[in-house]
């Protein structure tokens, strides 16, 4: 295993703390001027995320009603929105290749199997970042630092090389520490 992946697994508590959690809920709120272009201005006001940490399951509840949720599985690729007692509504699956091309940032409208696809593939990457990049399939390594100003921060190179919900396959991720806490974050690049 890569030496920085490693030295941010342990910063996070470590492999065998994260093998012991079995379920991950958050409370959230996402908004801006993003989901108003799809045509969902407050579909994500006051959203319950429960997640899978294991394996690539997500619930957002409620999801376009009150007694609505969305639940994206993958392998094989689904998403679904189902009543709260398991009644599905609607269900899609291999949802990525549904999305409109061309795409314009500001104007191209999606349906609500696209909407909570596009969540829940970054949120439940998200949230189990960094541990969900030592699964089966997936490489990390230390690439080049990054500078910014006075700074230097380590960088790790992601590629996902099996099937799944991320956006792209190679992501670049910039490591930094923070002194006073000697917590580490994560950013995108």
């Amino acid at each position: 295993m890569d030496k920085l992946l490693t030295t941010v697994l342990e910063a996070h508590g470590g492999l065998q703390n994260w093998g012991n959690v079995t379920s991950i809920t958050a409370q959230m709120s996402l908004g801006g001027v993003f989901w108003a272009a799809r045509g969902w201005p407050d579909i994500y006001s006051k959203q319950t995320v429960t997640l899978d940490p294991h394996r690539e399951h997500i619930v957002f509840s409620p999801f376009t009603a009150p007694d609505r949720m969305s639940v994206l599985d993958v392998a094989p690729e689904r998403v679904a929105i189902a009543t709260r007692d398991g009644r599905i509504i609607e269900e899609r699956f291999n949802p990525r290749g549904s999305f409109p091309l061309p795409f314009l940032d500001g104007s191209t409208p999606w349906d609500a199997i696209q909407v909570a696809y596009f969540t829940s593939a970054a949120v439940w990457n998200y949230l189990t970042a960094p541990f969900v990049f030592t699964l089966p399939g997936v490489e990390a390594r230390e690439i080049a630092a990054w500078r910014e100003g006075a700074q230097t921060w380590r960088r790790l190179a992601v590629t996902f090389l099996r099937p799944s919900p991320t956006i792209t396959p190679i992501r670049s991720f910039i490591m930094t520490m923070r002194l006073c806490s000697g917590a580490w974050t994560i950013r995108p690049t």
